[in-house]
C-alpha cells in the first residue's frame, strides 16, 4: 500500500512538473488530482478483490465434502448474498429463497419488495465502475489536447508558447531573453498564420461547416468537465440504490450516518453481512440445500471509497463551476482585456505611465486580440505574472517597432495618410485585421512626428 501510494505521488509530481499547457487550476484538479484518486482507488479495491479473499462464510451445518465451504464462498461471491438485518425477516423454505432468487435475476440489485432484503451484487462491480469514472475524467482534456494540437505548424503550437514560457522561468537570467523573443515569435508566426481566430473540425476528414475560436472551444471544454463531474455523481448515486432526485446528496446522508452511528443495518447500503442460500445436487440423491452466513470486509472499504470520492467529486463540480463563471466573465467585456494588458504594460516599464488610450487599445483588441490576451492568462497561469509581463514587453516592442517603420514608409508617400490605428487595422502586420479600417483627421507630418516620438519613448 505504502509503495502504491508512493508511486502514485511520483506519477503527480512528474505530471505537476510537465504541467506548463493551456489549463488552469480547474482543469489539472479534473485530470490529474481526480484521476490519481480513481486510480488509486481501482488499484486497492481490485487487489483486495481479486487477489485476496473478499468474502468468507460460515455454514452451520456439515454437510459433507472437504472443499465444500470453498465451494459455497465462491458461489456466493458470484451470485451474491441477501444482506438481512439480524432483526430481519429470513427465507424460512424454498419457494421463499427461489422468489428472492427469480427477483434477483430479473432485476439484479437495489430490491427491497422483500421486507428489508436489499440484493447485495454491486460490489462485485465497484472496480469496474471506478476504472471507467477514471477514464471519463481524461475525456475532456483529450478532446481538448486535440483540438490545440490541430493549430501545429513547424513545431509551433499554442501549448508550445506556454511551455517554453515555463523554461523561460527555470532558464538562467542570460538565456531567458532569448527564450522570451522565441515566444514572441512563436505567437507572432501563429497570429499571421491565422491558427488564433478560426479552428474548425480537427479531423481533416470530417466536414465541419462552423468554425468555432479557441476560447469558445476551452469553454465548451469547461462545460465537458462540469457535465462529466455531475454525470459521475449520478451514475454513484443510482449504482449505490439511491434512486430519488432528493438522494443527489447521498455523500452527507452517508457521512451523517457515519457520525451518528447507525451501520449498515440500518441504512442497507454496504452491507458487511450477507446470507446466501445454495443448492446442492449429489449424484443418485435428492438435492439438498444449504444456507451460508457470509461476511463481506471489502464492502468496509468500499463504503469509505465512495463516501470519500462523493465529497472529492462534488469538489471538482465546485471548482469547473468557478472557473467556468471566471474565464466567461474575463472575456465578457472587452474593457477588462484592455485593462489586463495595461497592468502588464505598466508593470513592464515605470516609463509607460503616460499613455495613449487609443493604441492600448489596438494594441489589446487589435494586435493581440481576444486568444492573445488568452494565451497570455494561460502563461500567467502556468508560468507566473513575470513570464506574462516580460511576454507582453516583447510583443509591446514589437508592436511599436511595427508602427515606427510603416509610420517611416508611409510618411515618403506625401499622399497617405497613416496612424498606428490604421496601420494595424489595414492589414499589412497582419492579415486577419483588414475588415477594420478608420480615417485619421490629423496630417501626415504631425502625426508620424507625434508617433515616432511616442514609440522611442516606449519602445
Amino acid at each position: 500500500m505504502a509503495k502504491l501510494l508512493e508511486d502514485a505521488l511520483k506519477i503527480y509530481k512528474e505530471a505537476n512538473d510537465h504541467s506548463a499547457d493551456l489549463e488552469d487550476l480547474g482543469d489539472r484538479f479534473n485530470y490529474i488530482g481526480c484521476v490519481v484518486v480513481l486510480f488509486v482507488c481501482t488499484v486497492v479495491v481490485s487487489t483486495k478483490q481479486y487477489f485476496f479473499k473478499p468474502i468468507s462464510c460460515f455454514i452451520a451445518t456439515e454437510v459433507g465434502g472437504s472443499n465444500l465451504l470453498d465451494y459455497v464462498e465462491n458461489y456466493c461471491w458470484i451470485q451474491g448474498t441477501v444482506p438481512i438485518t439480524y432483526t430481519g425477516q429470513i427465507p424460512a423454505n424454498d419457494d421463499e429463497w427461489n422468489a428472492l432468487e427469480e427477483k434477483k435475476i430479473r432485476e439484479f440489485t437495489y430490491l427491497r419488495n422483500y421486507e428489508n432484503v436489499l440484493f447485495s451484487v454491486y460490489y462485485q462491480w465497484v472496480p469496474f465502475l471506478l476504472g471507467l469514472q477514471c477514464i471519463h475524467f481524461c475525456i475532456p482534456r483529450l478532446i481538448w489536447k486535440t483540438l490545440y494540437l490541430h493549430t501545429s505548424t513547424n513545431g509551433k503550437t499554442l501549448s508550445h508558447v506556454v511551455h517554453r514560457s515555463a523554461d523561460a522561468l527555470r532558464a538562467p537570467i542570460s538565456e531567458r531573453q532569448i527564450i522570451i523573443n522565441e515566444i514572441a515569435d512563436s505567437m507572432e508566426y501563429l497570429f499571421n498564420k491565422r491558427f488564433f481566430p478560426n479552428m474548425a473540425s480537427t479531423v481533416s476528414h470530417i466536414k465541419c461547416p462552423y468554425k468555432i475560436n479557441i476560447i469558445t472551444s476551452y469553454l465548451i471544454v469547461k462545460v465537458l468537465y462540469l457535465i462529466n463531474a455531475i454525470g459521475q455523481l449520478v451514475v454513484m448515486k443510482q449504482f449505490l440504490g439511491f434512486n430519488s432526485f432528493t438522494d443527489f446528496g447521498y455523500g452527507l446522508s452517508m457521512l451523517s450516518n457515519v457520525l451518528h452511528g447507525r451501520d449498515w443495518q440500518v441504512t442497507q447500503i454496504f452491507p458487511r453481512v450477507g446470507y446466501c442460500y445454495v443448492e446442492i445436487k449429489f449424484l443418485g440423491a435428492s438435492t439438498n440445500a444449504v444456507t451460508a452466513q457470509c461476511v463481506l470486509p471489502l464492502n468496509m472499504l468500499n463504503e469509505k471509497i465512495y463516501l470519500f470520492l462523493w465529497w472529492w467529486i462534488s469538489a471538482a463540480t465546485i471548482i469547473t463551476i468557478f472557473y467556468l463563471i471566471l474565464w466567461a466573465f474575463r472575456f465578457g467585456t472587452q474593457n477588462r482585456e484592455i485593462n489586463y494588458i495595461l497592468k502588464y504594460l505598466q508593470l513592464s516599464s515605470n516609463r509607460f505611465r503616460r499613455y495613449d488610450e487609443r493604441e492600448v487599445e489596438n494594441f489589446s483588441t487589435r494586435y493581440l486580440g481576444r486568444e492573445g490576451t488568452f494565451l497570455v492568462r494561460m502563461i500567467r497561469m502556468n508560468a507566473g505574472e513575470q513570464m506574462a509581463v516580460a511576454v507582453v514587453k516583447a510583443f509591446w516592442k514589437r508592436y511599436r517597432l511595427a508602427v515606427v517603420d510603416h509610420l517611416r514608409r508611409g510618411f515618403s508617400r506625401p499622399n497617405v495618410l497613416m496612424s498606428p490605428e490604421s496601420i494595424i487595422m489595414s492589414g499589412d502586420i497582419y492579415p486577419q485585421f483588414k475588415s477594420f479600417s478608420r480615417r485619421s483627421s490629423k496630417t501626415g507630418s504631425d502625426l508620424v512626428d507625434r508617433n515616432i516620438a511616442s514609440s522611442q519613448a516606449y519602445v
